[in-house]
């Protein structure tokens, strides 16, 4: 992303690891956010959390929250700055019913539309190389992006 959006974006930290029970691995999120904050250097700068999850191939309704929306909200009340805090759950996950009515969910990995949406939310302005050829909808995403009512 760095490469093509002429803006530098690093990932400093990440969770430990653990497993794909899903409210503990909710739980890990939840305690790197506040332990992340509660440590970082410079606390006086806003704090955006990007989680790239499958979740284990399973929507949000499964582990407790209605949406991806709730899920950050939820996430971002761990964080020690909750007003200085916004977190993003690009959910690499995908569901759909086969021609024979089959129910299929597939964990789907970072796709294209998937690391667009994560632009939308790192950048401060949208509209570098990837999101130029993106099939999310911009409505959708500006959105998505949007910070987080306090």
């Amino acid at each position: 992303m760095s490469k093509h959006s002429e803006t530098p974006i690093t990932f400093d930290a990440r969770t430990k690891p653990g497993g794909d029970d899903l409210k503990p691995r909710v739980e890990l999120i939840g305690d790197f956010v506040r332990e992340y904050s509660k440590s970082r250097p410079r606390s006086d700068r806003h704090l955006r959390v990007l989680v790239l999850d499958d979740f284990a191939a399973t929507p949000p309704e499964d582990f407790g929250f209605q949406s991806c929306g709730h899920l950050e909200e939820y996430l971002r009340k761990f964080s020690f700055q909750p007003k200085q805090t916004s977190v993003k759950v690009v959910h690499c996950y995908e569901e759909w019913t086969a021609d024979m009515g089959e129910h299929v969910r597939v964990g789907s990995g970072l796709t294209h539309d998937k690391v667009c949406e994560a632009e939308h939310f790192l950048l401060p302005t949208p509209g570098s190389f990837f999101s130029r050829f993106s099939t999310v909808d911009s409505q959708a995403s500006k959105k998505a992006a949007a910070p987080l009512s306090e």
